[in-house]
């Protein structure tokens, strides 16, 4: 018994050494180079969330180490920074007061590689262009994603703007997309932006083409108007409107209209820089649908 009770002893104490070793393990600095980006961190930072980093730093495999015995992960090295800091308080830091969703993408893409669920969630809530503000007839989803219109009134055109705004220094290039399109007969849908400067009454019937709000190009006709003008007429739309993406590009100071990723209206369409900001907007008249595509 006394020999038991010995062996007990020193397996307790083994066991107290392993957890001690794995714990001052978890807390061993890593110096990493990311693409070519250096950073320091802890083993526990990198295993905090099940994930591909926390595979990599389990002790199972074996990593590829630069010059200088840092370990080399072949990534985009700027985007890194955000999913440590992730790691490190849990949170999405914003890239910046202005928003810039072509950055989101680049580190969805990264996210995407790094497996981590909980930030990838994190940047889907951010990452989204929604249906902020409409005309009384027109009804948003929970989820800001869809709009249609609730009367079968054909005439009026009413109309909805989608945000977050633009910022032409900081958001270029930018693009927003609908799809799903449904457009009965008789019905009017239309697709543009607005300068976020002029003061835009969502209950006025005329839209932005009868007013000098901003530039769009209805769907059904072609036509395209800018500052309440018309400036010309394109081919007709495709029959086909649920399988038919519709979208506004912005890039470099010019505006162009696509359809399915090709241009719609091939002469560029300046934009004014002295005024950097503006709105995407969507008019449906009776009947329309459309979902925003992120």
């Amino acid at each position: 018994r006394e020999w038991e009770s010995m062996e007990r002893s020193v397996e307790n104490l083994q066991g107290q050494n392993e957890e001690r070793e794995q714990n001052n393990d978890r807390k061993k600095i890593v110096h990493l180079n990311v693409g070519g980006v250096y950073y320091s961190t802890t083993i526990d930072t990198l295993t905090r969330e099940e994930s591909m980093l926390s595979a990599m730093f389990s002790g199972r495999h074996e990593l590829a180490t630069d010059a200088k015995g840092r370990v080399f992960i072949d990534r985009d090295g700027e985007m890194f920074r955000y999913i440590l800091n992730y790691l490190r308080n849990g949170t999405l830091p914003p890239f910046s007061e202005t928003y810039r969703p072509e950055e989101y993408q680049i580190l969805s893409e990264e996210v995407r590689f790094y497996a981590i669920k909980g930030l990838f969630e994190n940047i889907q809530q951010q990452n989204t262009w929604k249906f902020a503000k409409a005309h009384p007839s027109l009804s948003i989803s929970s989820d800001g994603l869809s709009i249609k219109n609730k009367t079968d009134e054909k005439a009026a055109y009413v109309f909805a703007l989608c945000e977050p705004a633009i910022n032409l220094e900081a958001s270029d290039p930018v693009y927003f997309e609908i799809n799903k399109m449904k457009l009965p007969i008789g019905s009017t849908a239309a697709i543009g932006i607005v300068n976020t400067t002029v003061s835009v009454d969502i209950t006025n019937s005329g839209g932005w083409s009868r007013s000098n709000a901003g530039i769009g190009i209805y769907l059904n006709s072609g036509n395209f108007f800018r500052l309440g003008k018309k400036l010309g007429t394109v081919k007709p739309m495709p029959e086909k409107r649920s399988d038919t993406k519709f979208g506004v590009l912005i890039s470099r100071g010019y505006l162009y209209f696509m359809c399915n990723g090709s241009p719609l209206v091939h002469e560029k369409i300046s934009l004014d820089m002295n005024e950097k900001n503006y709105q995407f907007t969507v008019i449906l008249t009776g009947g329309c649908s459309t979902t925003i595509t992120n």
